[in-house]
């Protein structure tokens, strides 16, 4: 949650009213502090996210999600009929684990088969060059409730080349007004 990454995003969300908390998955933390750990299986994912979410004041609409595997858990839980935390509005996924780059040159499917039991609306931010999707690796028919806006030039970390138009920050900024654009949108029509 310190990252370089996160904590532009986290400003820039600020910067469009959104206020952010964030949090390391246990397995993060660990290797923070320098005793290096896989991720844990997903249920404990889930677990850890919906603690954080329970854990969180009920007086602001709650938007929940994750760059990366965050995003993903945050699509997870959505789509869980039975665990999905009713107060959250929509989900928020930045630079989304579609495949691991080694699994799709091995053909493996992208990991939306969930996204048709979406309970809430989800955007994902996804850069064009992108090893883990991009659009030519994506057929998003059937999932009404999933936007996807695909930023020119920017990789998962929306880092880009030296020879484009626009840098990291300015991507990162980009990425935050379409947040805060879908934000907005959906508290409209809620009220």
């Amino acid at each position: 949650m310190a990252s370089d990454y996160l904590q532009q995003l986290a400003q820039q969300l600020a910067a469009q009213g959104i206020e952010v908390w964030r949090f390391n998955f246990g397995y993060m933390a660990k290797t923070v502090a320098g005793k290096k750990q896989p991720p844990s299986k997903v249920a404990t994912l889930l677990q850890e996210m919906l603690a954080v979410i329970n854990a969180m004041p009920n007086d602001l609409p709650i938007f929940m999600g994750g760059k990366s595997m965050g995003g993903r858990v945050a699509t997870l839980l959505a789509a869980d009929k039975t665990a999905f935390p009713v107060q959250v509005q929509g989900v928020l996924a930045f630079g989304y684990p579609f495949c691991p780059p080694a699994k799709k040159a091995l053909g493996i499917a992208p990991r939306t088969g969930h996204f048709s039991a979406l309970q809430r609306p989800l955007l994902i931010v996804q850069g064009e060059r992108d090893a883990f999707g991009g659009p030519e690796d994506l057929n998003s028919s059937g999932w009404p409730l999933v936007e996807i806006s695909w930023l020119d030039g920017g990789d998962h970390d929306l880092k880009t080349l030296k020879r484009h138009r626009q840098t990291q920050a300015q991507l990162l900024a980009q990425a935050s007004l379409v947040a805060g654009t879908f934000v907005r949108r959906l508290l409209a029509v809620t009220k």
